[in-house]
């Protein structure tokens, strides 16, 4: 039987856990600055949640995200901590650290590279041992140019990519699309970074995708112009948040998404100005 609810996915052999991160405080007018926008939105403080999400299927155990660790809270405005940290919910749901088969990262910011590792006897190693860990080649060259430096880019690379460089963990993704594994692929789809990606997995019956930063808020999915200041090309990110949601709803894709509150999955269908955002109840069933 196919089962819903809040955190847990399970359809057509795919079981998908949502973990819960510290959600990033800051205001409207933040995330959307009248710099990049025709209009001004107010100062109203919102929360962005920060998901990473757990893929189960077959012998593979995929993270989507790792979220953001310690470090990160300090150096971003977040809420409180949600409870238990990432490798304790990971344990809730009976899976330890050394089972996980494969770490993507949609893209290398701070917010969603933050458990890739752990700070271990003064040395920061990769968390997930067994795991080969992928990122595209666009991201990691970003980070290490002068202007990924000026950004905190080089801090990301030292704390969460070079460790996994050195353990031979890191496969860097050198193609627009691709196949990660079998069933789950890779699509460029950049302007929030460089090399942010769009996971597509692909089940007897079913689209599912993993969207990154493509959207922070609903107000981005309504009205796909408007701009983000995390964006580091906006005009790129704009090309990329038209086409993916173009594809999404075209492909009847199941989207699991980065920042979105709970549920944080739905399905997009167009509007005569958009798109609209159709959220799964924990009542709802796939399939039908």
């Amino acid at each position: 039987m196919d089962f819903f609810n809040d955190n847990i996915v399970e359809y057509g052999g795919v079981r998908i856990y949502r973990l819960i991160l510290p959600a990033i405080k800051l205001s409207l007018s933040e995330l959307y600055p009248l710099s990049l926008n025709p209009t001004a939105f107010p100062d109203k403080t919102i929360e962005l949640p920060v998901n990473a999400w757990l893929v189960e299927y077959g012998d593979k155990r995929v993270l989507i995200d790792t979220g953001i660790n310690n470090v990160g809270e300090d150096k971003l405005p977040v809420t409180g901590h949600p409870g238990d940290s990432f490798i304790e919910q990971l344990a809730l749901y009976g899976i330890k650290p050394e089972a996980i088969t494969h770490v993507i990262h949609t893209h290398l910011h701070l917010d969603h590279v933050g458990w890739s590792t752990l700070f271990n006897n003064g040395s920061w190693v990769p968390t997930f041992i067994n795991a080969s860990y992928f990122a595209s080649k666009l991201e990691v060259a970003y980070q290490l140019s002068e202007k990924g430096m000026a950004e905190g880019g080089g801090a990301i690379f030292r704390d969460s990519v070079l460790p996994l460089i050195l353990t031979n963990q890191l496969k860097v993704l050198v193609d627009e699309q691709g196949e990660i594994s079998t069933g789950i692929s890779y699509q460029l789809f950049p302007g929030h970074s460089p090399g942010h990606m769009v996971i597509w997995l692909e089940t007897s019956n079913a689209v599912l995708c993993f969207c990154g930063d493509i959207f922070h808020t609903i107000r981005q999915i309504e009205n796909p112009q408007l701009a983000s200041s995390f964006c580091r090309n906006t005009q790129q990110a704009l090309s990329s948040r038209k086409t993916f949601l173009k594809r999404a709803a075209h492909r009847g894709a199941i989207v699991f998404s980065a920042h979105l509150d709970l549920p944080s999955v739905g399905t997009l269908h167009a509007t005569d100005t958009g798109y609209k955002w159709l959220p799964y109840a924990p009542s709802s069933r796939f399939g039908k």
